[in-house]
């Protein structure tokens, strides 16, 4: 395992070089790089189209916007199409279809390829998200679409923010993973390759490009999964503290909630 810093092909193979034997397999974690882009250089992230699936839309301006000034700064054209459902389930509003139409109409006219879609309700019902991303999908083939409900979670504005940044990242963490695989194949060819998770886990390299957000927070997670695993407790809460601050977290069946800290 490596964590890739600012020039992953130099970290990575200078990792694999100090393995004693051939590694079986390459775990990365690319989370200080995705992080980076997002709060020092959006410029270098995809621009976001935004659709909320809402009974109506925030009768507010301050509403309309994301609470975090960090994930309002990557959409550059907010939607609101009326429908969503309740946290049991329950249909709050049929989808507005006449409404869908008009703003696949006006994305597939406008820039943005990047779009992400939250739907109020997804986590228990995800009916309406899955139409909306199948109809901009079929208007956009070239489109590159998140929805919420694939991450899981409560509460509209997390949930819509982790959408965005799937969406964002989605460009750039593709151009990060072929800089570590092109060093992975030069240095263990043949050797699997995989992505840590902001869990504690980690997933595929395939997998990473089409979910990018789940990398986020990994850095902060391994430290925790090691701690426990060095300690011999598979269930417990870790604190840990460095120069940074301190980090805690709960670990739970090899996985990490890790706790933020204000």
């Amino acid at each position: 395992s490596s964590t890739v810093d600012d020039d992953p092909a130099v970290l990575l193979g200078r990792a694999i070089a100090a393995a004693p034997e051939r590694p079986a397999a390459v775990i990365v974690d690319v989370s200080r790089l995705l992080l980076a882009r997002v709060l020092h250089r959006p410029a270098e992230l995809a621009s976001v189209a935004m659709i909320r699936i809402v009974p109506r839309a925030a009768s507010d301006p301050a509403l309309g916007r994301h609470p975090a000034d960090v994930i309002e700064r990557l959409i550059t054209h907010r939607y609101t199409i009326p429908g969503g459902h309740d946290l049991f389930g329950h249909e709050l509003r049929p989808l507005d279809r006449a409404a869908l139409a008009s703003v696949c109409e006006a994305i597939r006219h406008g820039p943005a390829r990047r779009i992400a879609i939250a739907a109020a309700g997804s986590p228990a019902q995800p009916r309406h998200e899955r139409e909306v991303a199948d109809a901009l999908q079929s208007a956009m083939p070239d489109a590159v679409i998140s929805v919420a409900y694939e991450f899981g979670g409560q509460g509209m504005a997390a949930r819509e923010a982790t959408a965005v940044l799937n969406s964002a990242l989605s460009a750039a963490m593709g151009g990060i993973l072929d800089v570590c695989d092109a060093e992975v194949q030069r240095h263990a060819r043949g050797t699997p390759f995989h992505v840590a998770r902001g869990d504690g886990g980690w997933s595929s390299e395939s997998w990473s490009r089409s979910l990018p957000a789940l990398a986020l927070g990994a850095a902060d997670a391994l430290p925790l999964l090691a701690a426990a695993h060095l300690a011999g407790a598979r269930d417990c809460r870790v604190l840990l503290t460095d120069e940074s601050g301190p980090v805690i977290g709960d670990v739970r069946h090899g996985l990490v909630a890790v706790r933020p800290q204000a």
